[in-house]
């Protein structure tokens, strides 16, 4: 997501870049249904930035981040 940024932007994202963005490099997952917080998005807001939901959603998208950031480790 951020190589894609850096090569459209040399501008520092805002938080609705970034959701924005995630919904374009990310397109056709099947994760379960959003709920009332995040109502199927990828983030929810908050005043500390943008976190994952805590619906199966949220933490299906996070079990997907952390599988990712183990992938690219190695």
């Amino acid at each position: 997501m951020v190589d894609t940024w850096l090569e459209r932007s040399t501008t520092a994202p805002k938080i609705a870049d970034l959701i924005a963005l995630a919904g374009e490099v990310m397109p056709n997952q099947s994760f379960p249904p959003g709920c009332d917080v995040c109502h199927g998005e990828y983030w929810i807001v908050t005043d500390r930035g943008a976190k994952r939901c805590q619906c199966a959603r949220g933490q299906a998208l996070r079990g997907r981040d952390i599988a990712n950031a183990v992938g690219a480790a190695r």
